[in-house]
Protein backbone atom coordinates (compact mmCIF):
# COMPACT_ATOMS: atom_id res chain seq x y z
CA UNK A 1 0.00 0.00 0.00
CA UNK A 2 1.09 3.54 -0.59
CA UNK A 3 0.96 4.88 2.96
CA UNK A 4 -0.09 3.93 6.43
CA UNK A 5 -3.82 4.04 6.86
CA UNK A 6 -6.75 2.41 8.55
CA UNK A 7 -9.53 1.01 6.41
CA UNK A 8 -12.98 0.43 7.80
CA UNK A 9 -15.12 -1.59 5.40
CA UNK A 10 -18.57 -2.83 6.31
CA UNK A 11 -19.89 -5.30 3.76
CA UNK A 12 -23.58 -5.97 3.39
CA UNK A 13 -24.68 -8.48 0.76
CA UNK A 14 -28.29 -8.66 -0.33
CA UNK A 15 -29.02 -11.74 -2.44
CA UNK A 16 -31.87 -11.49 -4.90
CA UNK A 17 -32.83 -12.68 -8.37
CA UNK A 18 -30.46 -10.75 -10.68
CA UNK A 19 -31.84 -8.42 -13.31
CA UNK A 20 -28.70 -7.74 -15.32
CA UNK A 21 -26.83 -10.87 -16.31
CA UNK A 22 -25.75 -12.88 -13.30
CA UNK A 23 -25.23 -9.84 -11.09
CA UNK A 24 -26.24 -10.03 -7.45
CA UNK A 25 -26.99 -6.83 -5.59
CA UNK A 26 -24.35 -5.85 -3.05
CA UNK A 27 -23.95 -2.93 -0.69
CA UNK A 28 -21.10 -1.73 1.46
CA UNK A 29 -19.66 1.20 3.37
CA UNK A 30 -15.99 1.99 2.62
CA UNK A 31 -14.00 4.43 4.75
CA UNK A 32 -10.30 5.05 4.28
CA UNK A 33 -8.89 6.84 7.33
CA UNK A 34 -5.32 8.15 7.25
CA UNK A 35 -3.31 11.15 8.42
CA UNK A 36 -3.84 12.74 5.00
CA UNK A 37 -6.68 14.90 3.74
CA UNK A 38 -8.34 12.77 1.05
CA UNK A 39 -11.39 12.77 -1.19
CA UNK A 40 -12.83 10.56 -3.93
CA UNK A 41 -14.30 12.37 -6.95
CA UNK A 42 -15.18 9.79 -9.61
CA UNK A 43 -15.36 6.01 -10.15
CA UNK A 44 -16.00 3.44 -12.86
CA UNK A 45 -16.90 -0.26 -12.76
CA UNK A 46 -15.32 -2.96 -14.94
CA UNK A 47 -17.04 -6.07 -16.31
CA UNK A 48 -15.89 -8.09 -13.29
CA UNK A 49 -17.59 -5.78 -10.82
CA UNK A 50 -14.39 -4.10 -9.60
CA UNK A 51 -14.47 -0.35 -8.94
CA UNK A 52 -11.71 2.11 -9.88
CA UNK A 53 -11.95 5.31 -7.83
CA UNK A 54 -9.96 8.53 -8.37
CA UNK A 55 -9.41 11.63 -6.28
CA UNK A 56 -6.90 13.57 -4.24
CA UNK A 57 -4.63 13.06 -1.24
CA UNK A 58 -2.85 15.88 0.56
CA UNK A 59 -0.63 16.26 3.61
CA UNK A 60 -2.51 18.68 5.91
CA UNK A 61 0.65 19.37 7.94
CA UNK A 62 2.38 21.44 5.21
CA UNK A 63 0.43 24.72 5.24
CA UNK A 64 3.09 26.58 3.23
CA UNK A 65 2.87 24.16 0.31
CA UNK A 66 -0.07 22.62 -1.55
CA UNK A 67 1.38 19.12 -1.85
CA UNK A 68 -1.62 17.38 -3.41
CA UNK A 69 -1.29 14.12 -5.31
CA UNK A 70 -3.75 12.12 -7.35
CA UNK A 71 -4.93 8.75 -6.06
CA UNK A 72 -6.38 5.69 -7.74
CA UNK A 73 -8.02 2.93 -5.69
CA UNK A 74 -9.22 -0.46 -6.92
CA UNK A 75 -12.02 -2.07 -4.88
CA UNK A 76 -13.70 -5.39 -5.48
CA UNK A 77 -17.49 -5.70 -5.68
CA UNK A 78 -17.72 -6.19 -1.89
CA UNK A 79 -15.81 -3.00 -1.07
CA UNK A 80 -12.46 -4.57 -0.24
CA UNK A 81 -9.39 -2.57 -1.27
CA UNK A 82 -7.40 -4.61 -3.82
CA UNK A 83 -4.71 -2.12 -4.85
CA UNK A 84 -3.89 1.61 -4.90
CA UNK A 85 -1.40 4.07 -6.36
CA UNK A 86 -0.46 7.70 -5.79
CA UNK A 87 0.13 9.94 -8.81
CA UNK A 88 2.76 12.59 -8.12
CA UNK A 89 4.31 15.30 -10.28
CA UNK A 90 7.76 16.92 -9.91
CA UNK A 91 7.39 20.33 -8.23
CA UNK A 92 3.66 20.35 -8.94
CA UNK A 93 0.49 19.26 -7.23
CA UNK A 94 -1.90 16.89 -9.01
CA UNK A 95 -5.60 16.09 -8.65
CA UNK A 96 -7.42 13.38 -10.63
CA UNK A 97 -11.06 14.32 -11.20
CA UNK A 98 -12.36 11.83 -13.80
CA UNK A 99 -11.99 8.26 -15.00
CA UNK A 100 -13.50 7.11 -18.29
CA UNK A 101 -13.65 3.75 -20.06
CA UNK A 102 -11.65 3.55 -23.33
CA UNK A 103 -11.64 -0.21 -23.88
CA UNK A 104 -12.68 -3.19 -21.78
CA UNK A 105 -9.41 -3.09 -19.82
CA UNK A 106 -8.13 0.46 -20.38
CA UNK A 107 -9.24 3.64 -18.63
CA UNK A 108 -8.59 7.35 -19.19
CA UNK A 109 -7.56 9.46 -16.20
CA UNK A 110 -8.21 13.20 -16.35
CA UNK A 111 -7.17 15.90 -13.90
CA UNK A 112 -4.96 18.93 -13.54
CA UNK A 113 -1.59 19.95 -12.14
CA UNK A 114 -0.43 23.27 -10.74
CA UNK A 115 2.47 24.83 -8.83
CA UNK A 116 2.56 23.53 -5.26
CA UNK A 117 4.23 26.78 -4.14
CA UNK A 118 0.87 28.52 -4.32
CA UNK A 119 -1.44 27.69 -1.42
CA UNK A 120 -4.23 30.21 -1.99
CA UNK A 121 -5.96 32.00 -4.82
CA UNK A 122 -5.50 30.94 -8.44
CA UNK A 123 -3.51 27.74 -9.03
CA UNK A 124 -0.77 29.20 -11.24
CA UNK A 125 1.32 27.32 -13.81
CA UNK A 126 -1.52 24.88 -14.42
CA UNK A 127 -1.88 22.05 -16.92
CA UNK A 128 -4.47 19.49 -17.91
CA UNK A 129 -3.33 15.97 -17.01
CA UNK A 130 -4.32 12.96 -19.14
CA UNK A 131 -3.10 9.39 -18.94
CA UNK A 132 -4.19 5.83 -19.60
CA UNK A 133 -4.23 3.10 -16.97
CA UNK A 134 -4.91 -0.63 -17.17
CA UNK A 135 -6.70 -2.92 -14.73
CA UNK A 136 -3.41 -3.56 -12.90
CA UNK A 137 -3.15 0.20 -12.18
CA UNK A 138 -0.21 0.58 -14.57
CA UNK A 139 -0.12 4.09 -16.06
CA UNK A 140 1.04 4.72 -19.64
CA UNK A 141 0.64 7.31 -22.42
CA UNK A 142 0.65 10.36 -20.14
CA UNK A 143 -0.08 13.71 -21.81
CA UNK A 144 -0.18 17.34 -20.58
CA UNK A 145 -1.94 20.37 -22.03
CA UNK A 146 0.06 23.35 -20.83
CA UNK A 147 -1.21 26.90 -20.51
CA UNK A 148 0.64 30.16 -19.95
CA UNK A 149 2.36 30.50 -16.57
CA UNK A 150 -0.01 33.36 -15.74
CA UNK A 151 -3.04 31.09 -16.11
CA UNK A 152 -4.43 30.11 -12.74
CA UNK A 153 -6.95 27.38 -12.01
CA UNK A 154 -7.55 24.84 -14.78
CA UNK A 155 -10.41 22.35 -14.71
CA UNK A 156 -11.51 19.95 -17.44
CA UNK A 157 -14.07 17.18 -17.95
CA UNK A 158 -13.58 14.47 -20.60
CA UNK A 159 -15.94 12.49 -22.79
CA UNK A 160 -15.12 9.83 -25.35
CA UNK A 161 -16.72 10.72 -28.70
CA UNK A 162 -18.54 8.35 -31.04
CA UNK A 163 -15.47 8.36 -33.33
CA UNK A 164 -13.16 7.50 -30.41
CA UNK A 165 -11.59 10.86 -29.64
CA UNK A 166 -11.17 12.63 -26.30
CA UNK A 167 -13.32 15.75 -25.98
CA UNK A 168 -12.49 18.10 -23.11
CA UNK A 169 -14.44 21.04 -21.75
CA UNK A 170 -13.75 23.21 -18.74
CA UNK A 171 -12.31 26.54 -17.75
CA UNK A 172 -9.14 28.41 -16.92
CA UNK A 173 -8.74 31.35 -14.59
CA UNK A 174 -6.85 34.32 -15.99
CA UNK A 175 -7.12 36.66 -13.01
CA UNK A 176 -8.25 37.00 -9.40
CA UNK A 177 -11.94 37.74 -9.99
CA UNK A 178 -14.90 35.53 -11.03
CA UNK A 179 -15.07 37.45 -14.31
CA UNK A 180 -11.65 35.98 -15.13
CA UNK A 181 -12.93 32.44 -15.69
CA UNK A 182 -12.80 31.49 -19.38
CA UNK A 183 -14.43 28.40 -20.88
CA UNK A 184 -12.54 26.17 -23.29
CA UNK A 185 -13.24 23.25 -25.58
CA UNK A 186 -10.52 20.82 -26.67
CA UNK A 187 -10.15 17.69 -28.77
CA UNK A 188 -7.45 15.02 -28.40
CA UNK A 189 -6.73 11.93 -30.43
CA UNK A 190 -7.18 8.72 -28.50
CA UNK A 191 -3.42 8.14 -28.86
CA UNK A 192 -2.96 11.61 -27.27
CA UNK A 193 -0.39 12.64 -29.90
CA UNK A 194 -2.43 15.56 -31.24
CA UNK A 195 -4.46 18.22 -29.53
CA UNK A 196 -6.43 21.34 -30.34
CA UNK A 197 -8.39 23.63 -28.05
CA UNK A 198 -10.06 27.01 -28.09
CA UNK A 199 -10.48 29.56 -25.28
CA UNK A 200 -13.67 31.62 -25.23
CA UNK A 201 -12.63 35.01 -23.94
CA UNK A 202 -15.83 36.81 -24.94
CA UNK A 203 -17.98 35.73 -21.98
CA UNK A 204 -16.86 34.68 -18.50
CA UNK A 205 -18.10 31.14 -17.98
CA UNK A 206 -17.28 27.64 -16.84
CA UNK A 207 -17.71 25.08 -19.63
CA UNK A 208 -18.73 21.51 -18.79
CA UNK A 209 -20.48 18.33 -19.92
CA UNK A 210 -19.46 18.58 -23.57
CA UNK A 211 -20.48 16.12 -26.28
CA UNK A 212 -19.75 15.65 -29.97
CA UNK A 213 -23.17 15.51 -31.58
CA UNK A 214 -22.15 15.10 -35.23
CA UNK A 215 -19.10 15.50 -37.44
CA UNK A 216 -19.54 19.26 -37.43
CA UNK A 217 -21.40 20.04 -34.20
CA UNK A 218 -20.42 20.11 -30.51
CA UNK A 219 -22.46 20.80 -27.37
CA UNK A 220 -21.36 22.29 -24.05
CA UNK A 221 -23.23 23.46 -20.94
CA UNK A 222 -21.98 26.82 -19.71
CA UNK A 223 -21.97 28.00 -16.12
CA UNK A 224 -22.26 31.76 -15.69
CA UNK A 225 -19.61 32.94 -13.23
CA UNK A 226 -21.46 36.14 -12.31
CA UNK A 227 -25.11 37.01 -11.73
CA UNK A 228 -25.11 38.80 -15.10
CA UNK A 229 -24.23 35.68 -17.12
CA UNK A 230 -26.96 33.02 -17.18
CA UNK A 231 -26.45 29.28 -17.31
CA UNK A 232 -26.77 28.22 -20.91
CA UNK A 233 -26.38 25.60 -23.60
CA UNK A 234 -23.72 26.36 -26.22
CA UNK A 235 -23.19 24.86 -29.67
CA UNK A 236 -20.02 24.92 -31.75
CA UNK A 237 -19.01 23.99 -35.28
CA UNK A 238 -16.14 21.68 -36.26
CA UNK A 239 -13.65 24.54 -35.84
CA UNK A 240 -14.92 25.14 -32.27
CA UNK A 241 -16.54 28.43 -33.27
CA UNK A 242 -19.53 29.32 -31.12
CA UNK A 243 -22.63 29.20 -33.34
CA UNK A 244 -25.50 29.29 -30.83
CA UNK A 245 -26.13 29.79 -27.14
CA UNK A 246 -29.41 29.61 -25.24
CA UNK A 247 -30.19 30.34 -21.61
CA UNK A 248 -31.30 27.24 -19.75
CA UNK A 249 -35.01 27.24 -18.92
CA UNK A 250 -35.96 26.75 -16.17
CA UNK A 251 -33.13 28.63 -14.51
CA UNK A 252 -30.94 25.88 -13.11
CA UNK A 253 -27.26 25.42 -12.29
CA UNK A 254 -26.07 22.13 -13.90
CA UNK A 255 -24.38 19.59 -11.65
CA UNK A 256 -24.24 16.64 -14.03
CA UNK A 257 -25.58 15.48 -17.39
CA UNK A 258 -26.43 11.95 -18.50
CA UNK A 259 -27.23 11.40 -22.18
CA UNK A 260 -29.92 8.83 -22.98
CA UNK A 261 -29.79 9.23 -26.79
CA UNK A 262 -27.54 11.10 -29.22
CA UNK A 263 -29.80 14.15 -28.94
CA UNK A 264 -31.40 14.06 -25.48
CA UNK A 265 -30.20 14.03 -21.89
CA UNK A 266 -31.12 14.32 -18.22
CA UNK A 267 -29.55 17.19 -16.27
CA UNK A 268 -29.20 17.36 -12.50
CA UNK A 269 -29.05 20.81 -11.05
CA UNK A 270 -29.54 23.31 -8.34
CA UNK A 271 -32.90 25.01 -8.76
CA UNK A 272 -32.43 28.78 -8.55
CA UNK A 273 -35.89 29.95 -9.49
CA UNK A 274 -38.00 31.74 -6.89
CA UNK A 275 -39.61 28.71 -5.28
CA UNK A 276 -39.42 26.54 -2.18
CA UNK A 277 -37.62 23.85 -4.16
CA UNK A 278 -33.85 24.00 -4.58
CA UNK A 279 -32.83 20.81 -6.40
CA UNK A 280 -34.14 19.09 -9.47
CA UNK A 281 -33.77 17.33 -12.81
CA UNK A 282 -34.45 18.47 -16.38
CA UNK A 283 -35.11 15.97 -19.16
CA UNK A 284 -34.06 17.76 -22.35
CA UNK A 285 -35.86 15.61 -24.92
CA UNK A 286 -34.23 17.19 -27.96
CA UNK A 287 -31.27 19.54 -28.30
CA UNK A 288 -32.72 20.57 -31.66
CA UNK A 289 -35.76 21.96 -29.85
CA UNK A 290 -34.72 23.41 -26.50
CA UNK A 291 -38.34 24.11 -25.57
CA UNK A 292 -39.00 20.37 -25.55
CA UNK A 293 -38.23 19.40 -21.96
CA UNK A 294 -39.82 18.24 -18.73
CA UNK A 295 -38.60 18.97 -15.21
CA UNK A 296 -38.84 17.89 -11.60
CA UNK A 297 -37.87 19.96 -8.59
CA UNK A 298 -38.09 19.30 -4.89
CA UNK A 299 -36.43 20.06 -1.58
CA UNK A 300 -37.32 22.57 1.10
CA UNK A 301 -36.29 26.15 1.92
CA UNK A 302 -33.16 26.84 3.95
CA UNK A 303 -31.95 23.25 3.96
CA UNK A 304 -29.09 23.99 1.54
CA UNK A 305 -29.70 20.77 -0.35
CA UNK A 306 -27.24 20.59 -3.22
CA UNK A 307 -26.55 18.03 -5.94
CA UNK A 308 -23.21 16.20 -5.83
CA UNK A 309 -20.48 18.67 -6.75
CA UNK A 310 -19.12 16.92 -9.85
CA UNK A 311 -21.87 14.60 -11.09
CA UNK A 312 -25.25 14.40 -9.40
CA UNK A 313 -27.06 12.05 -11.80
CA UNK A 314 -26.42 8.65 -13.39
CA UNK A 315 -28.24 5.62 -14.76
CA UNK A 316 -27.66 2.50 -16.82
CA UNK A 317 -31.38 2.07 -17.45
CA UNK A 318 -33.27 5.36 -17.76
CA UNK A 319 -36.28 3.85 -15.99
CA UNK A 320 -34.03 3.78 -12.91
CA UNK A 321 -32.40 7.21 -12.60
CA UNK A 322 -30.28 7.91 -9.52
CA UNK A 323 -29.91 11.49 -8.30
CA UNK A 324 -27.76 12.40 -5.28
CA UNK A 325 -26.29 15.20 -3.25
CA UNK A 326 -25.98 16.61 0.25
CA UNK A 327 -28.37 18.06 2.79
CA UNK A 328 -27.86 20.83 5.36
CA UNK A 329 -24.94 22.59 3.68
CA UNK A 330 -21.75 21.48 2.05
CA UNK A 331 -20.57 24.47 -0.01
CA UNK A 332 -17.17 24.50 1.73
CA UNK A 333 -14.45 21.87 1.94
CA UNK A 334 -14.50 22.05 5.74
CA UNK A 335 -17.24 23.12 8.11
CA UNK A 336 -18.24 22.15 11.63
CA UNK A 337 -21.86 21.36 10.84
CA UNK A 338 -23.59 17.99 10.46
CA UNK A 339 -24.41 17.18 6.86
CA UNK A 340 -25.25 13.99 4.99
CA UNK A 341 -26.00 12.35 1.68
CA UNK A 342 -29.37 12.20 0.01
CA UNK A 343 -30.14 9.83 -2.86
CA UNK A 344 -33.34 9.51 -4.87
CA UNK A 345 -34.55 7.31 -7.68
CA UNK A 346 -36.96 8.32 -10.46
CA UNK A 347 -38.38 6.63 -13.51
CA UNK A 348 -37.81 7.95 -17.04
CA UNK A 349 -40.77 10.33 -16.65
CA UNK A 350 -39.20 11.86 -13.50
CA UNK A 351 -41.65 10.32 -11.07
CA UNK A 352 -39.85 9.91 -7.74
CA UNK A 353 -40.00 6.35 -6.43
CA UNK A 354 -38.05 6.86 -3.22
CA UNK A 355 -35.63 9.14 -1.41
CA UNK A 356 -33.18 8.28 1.40
CA UNK A 357 -30.91 10.30 3.69
CA UNK A 358 -27.60 9.08 5.13
CA UNK A 359 -25.46 10.73 7.80
CA UNK A 360 -26.09 13.78 9.92
CA UNK A 361 -23.36 13.20 12.53
CA UNK A 362 -20.28 14.52 10.61
CA UNK A 363 -19.52 16.85 7.71
CA UNK A 364 -20.11 14.80 4.56
CA UNK A 365 -19.46 15.96 1.01
CA UNK A 366 -20.76 14.03 -2.00
CA UNK A 367 -18.79 14.52 -5.20
CA UNK A 368 -20.46 12.02 -7.57
CA UNK A 369 -23.11 9.36 -7.84
CA UNK A 370 -22.42 6.35 -10.08
CA UNK A 371 -24.95 3.75 -11.25
CA UNK A 372 -23.67 0.17 -10.92
CA UNK A 373 -24.19 -2.98 -12.97
CA UNK A 374 -26.29 -4.69 -10.27
CA UNK A 375 -28.98 -1.95 -10.49
CA UNK A 376 -27.64 -0.09 -7.43
CA UNK A 377 -25.49 3.01 -7.10
CA UNK A 378 -22.34 4.34 -5.42
CA UNK A 379 -22.09 7.62 -3.50
CA UNK A 380 -18.55 9.02 -3.64
CA UNK A 381 -17.13 11.70 -1.42
CA UNK A 382 -15.52 12.51 1.90
CA UNK A 383 -16.19 12.63 5.62
CA UNK A 384 -14.77 15.35 7.89
CA UNK A 385 -15.16 14.10 11.45
CA UNK A 386 -14.76 17.54 13.05
CA UNK A 387 -15.87 16.29 16.47
CA UNK A 388 -12.89 13.93 16.73
CA UNK A 389 -10.02 15.71 14.95
CA UNK A 390 -8.10 18.95 15.33
CA UNK A 391 -6.71 18.87 11.77
CA UNK A 392 -8.31 19.88 8.48
CA UNK A 393 -8.32 16.35 7.11
CA UNK A 394 -11.09 14.39 5.43
CA UNK A 395 -11.45 10.65 5.03
CA UNK A 396 -12.43 8.94 1.80
CA UNK A 397 -16.04 7.86 2.11
CA UNK A 398 -17.96 5.60 -0.30
CA UNK A 399 -21.43 4.10 0.04
CA UNK A 400 -22.51 1.31 -2.31
CA UNK A 401 -26.30 0.99 -2.13
CA UNK A 402 -28.65 -1.58 -3.61
CA UNK A 403 -31.43 -0.83 -6.09
CA UNK A 404 -33.66 0.47 -3.28
CA UNK A 405 -31.00 2.82 -1.93
CA UNK A 406 -30.35 0.63 1.10
CA UNK A 407 -27.43 -0.80 3.02
CA UNK A 408 -28.50 -4.34 3.88
CA UNK A 409 -26.76 -5.75 6.95
CA UNK A 410 -26.20 -9.39 7.86
CA UNK A 411 -23.57 -9.20 10.60
CA UNK A 412 -22.62 -5.70 11.69
CA UNK A 413 -23.97 -2.18 11.57
CA UNK A 414 -22.51 0.59 9.43
CA UNK A 415 -21.11 3.78 10.92
CA UNK A 416 -23.59 5.83 8.95
CA UNK A 417 -27.33 5.64 9.52
CA UNK A 418 -30.16 5.84 6.99
CA UNK A 419 -33.12 8.19 7.51
CA UNK A 420 -36.36 8.91 5.72
CA UNK A 421 -37.03 12.12 7.65
CA UNK A 422 -34.83 14.91 9.04
CA UNK A 423 -35.26 17.46 11.84
CA UNK A 424 -33.22 20.68 11.74
CA UNK A 425 -31.74 22.95 12.88
CA UNK A 426 -30.57 20.84 15.77
CA UNK A 427 -29.91 22.48 18.21
CA UNK A 428 -32.63 25.03 17.42
CA UNK A 429 -34.43 27.93 19.05
CA UNK A 430 -37.74 29.43 17.92
CA UNK A 431 -38.69 26.80 15.34
CA UNK A 432 -37.72 23.50 13.78
CA UNK A 433 -38.18 22.15 10.29
CA UNK A 434 -39.13 18.62 9.36
CA UNK A 435 -38.05 17.24 5.98
CA UNK A 436 -39.86 14.09 4.81
CA UNK A 437 -38.65 11.74 2.05
CA UNK A 438 -40.45 12.29 -1.24
CA UNK A 439 -42.27 8.93 -1.24
CA UNK A 440 -44.45 9.94 1.72
CA UNK A 441 -47.32 12.37 1.19
CA UNK A 442 -48.50 12.56 4.80
CA UNK A 443 -46.93 12.03 8.22
CA UNK A 444 -47.22 12.99 11.89
CA UNK A 445 -44.59 14.75 14.02
CA UNK A 446 -44.62 14.36 17.80
CA UNK A 447 -42.31 15.94 20.39
CA UNK A 448 -41.94 14.66 23.95
CA UNK A 449 -40.12 16.02 26.97
CA UNK A 450 -37.63 13.85 28.83
CA UNK A 451 -40.40 12.63 31.14
CA UNK A 452 -42.31 11.21 28.18
CA UNK A 453 -45.00 13.90 28.11
CA UNK A 454 -46.31 14.89 24.66
CA UNK A 455 -45.65 18.64 24.26
CA UNK A 456 -46.25 19.15 20.53
CA UNK A 457 -48.02 17.31 17.70
CA UNK A 458 -48.31 18.36 14.05
CA UNK A 459 -49.63 16.73 10.89
CA UNK A 460 -47.37 17.20 7.88
CA UNK A 461 -48.71 17.24 4.33
CA UNK A 462 -46.00 16.81 1.73
CA UNK A 463 -42.25 16.89 2.07
CA UNK A 464 -41.64 19.54 4.74
CA UNK A 465 -43.09 21.76 7.42
CA UNK A 466 -41.81 24.50 9.72
CA UNK A 467 -43.05 24.15 13.31
CA UNK A 468 -42.95 26.84 15.98
CA UNK A 469 -41.17 25.89 19.21
CA UNK A 470 -41.08 29.38 20.76
CA UNK A 471 -43.34 28.35 23.66
CA UNK A 472 -41.07 25.48 24.75
CA UNK A 473 -38.49 25.89 27.51
CA UNK A 474 -34.84 25.17 26.78
CA UNK A 475 -33.85 21.55 27.06
CA UNK A 476 -33.65 18.19 25.32
CA UNK A 477 -36.69 16.60 23.68
CA UNK A 478 -37.50 13.31 21.95
CA UNK A 479 -39.17 13.44 18.53
CA UNK A 480 -41.06 10.79 16.60
CA UNK A 481 -42.13 10.98 12.95
CA UNK A 482 -44.44 8.28 11.61
CA UNK A 483 -47.25 7.36 9.25
CA UNK A 484 -49.26 4.29 8.21
CA UNK A 485 -47.05 3.64 5.14
CA UNK A 486 -44.06 2.46 7.18
CA UNK A 487 -42.26 5.70 8.02
CA UNK A 488 -40.83 5.82 11.53
CA UNK A 489 -38.01 8.10 12.69
CA UNK A 490 -37.03 9.09 16.21
CA UNK A 491 -34.24 11.05 17.84
CA UNK A 492 -33.31 13.89 20.17
CA UNK A 493 -33.87 17.57 19.48
CA UNK A 494 -32.28 20.30 21.62
CA UNK A 495 -33.75 23.75 22.17
CA UNK A 496 -31.14 26.33 23.14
Amino acid sequence: MYYTFKIITHIFIFLTIPIIGLCQETSFEFILESVNDEIIIDAIEDINGNFYCVGQTKNPYTPDFDTSSGILLKLNKHGKLIDSIVITEDEKSCIITDIELITQDTFLLNGFTYSFLNTGGPKYNSSIYLSKVNQNLEIFDTCYVDFADSIGFVYSEPSITFDNEILLSGCVRNGPHPESYIAFLGLHSISMDSVQYHLYTENPSFGSYSRKISDNKYFMAGFGMTSFVPYRYMFFDSAFILTEETQIEPYVNPFGIKWDTDSSFYLAGRWVENSDNNIGIIHQRSINDLSNYSSLSWGSPDTMELPARFSGIDFLNKDSIFFGGIFNGGIFDFAEIPTGFFVAQTDSLLNVRWERFYGGEAYYMMNSIVATNDNGCMLLGSRYDYKNTTELERDIYILKLNSEGLLTSTSENPKIQMHEALVFPNPGTEFLRVRIAAQYSQSTFELFDMNGNLVLKENIEGKWKQISTSFLPQGTYIYKIHNQQGLFESGKWVKQ
